[in-house]
């Protein structure tokens, strides 16, 4: 399952707290996390999880077209990118996309991550 995650500033494993019970927060909308990832360091963070993880579960939200969901400790082995949210604005702002509804630009956000599959993740 491929999750997303939005930062105001790089990822550091080292500055989270791995304590039993702490949990973060993860989108499947590449849209939605790009919108928690505000100023000019924010990063978004791809994570690939395996279906059926242990640690991973559904959490309630109202929003219409994503889904949140948390992992429970750490999940630095699931990260497979670090983008920078201005990369990903950048794509969403390309001639012709900023009249799309938000769920078309999600797509294109989602085709952008994955042509950039064989990029290891920057930590």
């Amino acid at each position: 399952m491929r999750l997303y995650r939005g930062l105001k500033e790089p990822f550091e494993p080292t500055r989270r707290s791995t304590e039993s019970g702490d949990g973060a927060d993860f989108t499947d909308c590449p849209l939605t996390a790009l919108g928690y990832a505000t100023g000019r360091k924010g990063m978004v963070l791809v994570l690939d999880v395996p279906d059926g993880h242990r640690r991973l579960r559904e959490e309630l939200w109202l929003h219409r077209t994503a889904k949140r969901f948390m992992i429970s400790g750490s999940y630095e082995s699931f990260v497979v990118h670090q983008i920078p949210a201005k990369e990903l604005r950048a794509e969403v702002r390309r001639k012709g996309n900023g009249t799309l509804p938000d769920s078309d630009k999600s797509i294109i956000l989602g085709w952008y991550v994955a042509r950039r599959g064989g990029e290891p993740a920057r930590p």
